[in-house]
This record gives C-alpha cells, structure tokens and sequence, in this order.
C-alpha cells in the first residue's frame, strides 16, 4: 500500500512498525520517515516528537464522521 502512495509524503506510524528496512526503504523514496524508536532499539532513529504526538488528532477526527 505505502508504494502507491507519492514518495514525498510524511509517513507516520506507531512504534509497532519500528525496522530499518522499512525506515530505509521509505527514505530512499523520499518519505519523511515519522516513527518513534521501540524500547528496546540500540542505536535510536531521531524522529519528529511534535509531529507524531498530533497524528491523533486525525485518528480522532476519522471516527467523528
């Protein structure tokens, strides 16, 4: 699904989907990679706190309707 969309999208996405592959693979496309770093991850990825902290307001917003 994410290969449809256009490359220079943010993509943004909970700690679940937390790998390098994925990081990298959206990077190379030009995504703007925003997921926060699981737990246990060793060398963390740095990632836009402010941004994803207001993803919610659009899974909130989706459910209103």
């Amino acid at each position: 699904m994410l290969a449809r969309l256009p490359p220079d999208l943010r993509v943004i996405a909970d700690a679940a989907y937390d790998s390098a592959e994925l990081r990298q693979w959206l990077a190379d496309r030009g995504s703007r990679v925003i997921i926060p770093n699981r737990k246990n991850r060793k060398q963390p990825f740095p990632f836009d706190a402010a941004t994803y902290k207001r993803r919610n307001i659009v899974e909130r917003s989706k459910h209103a309707a």
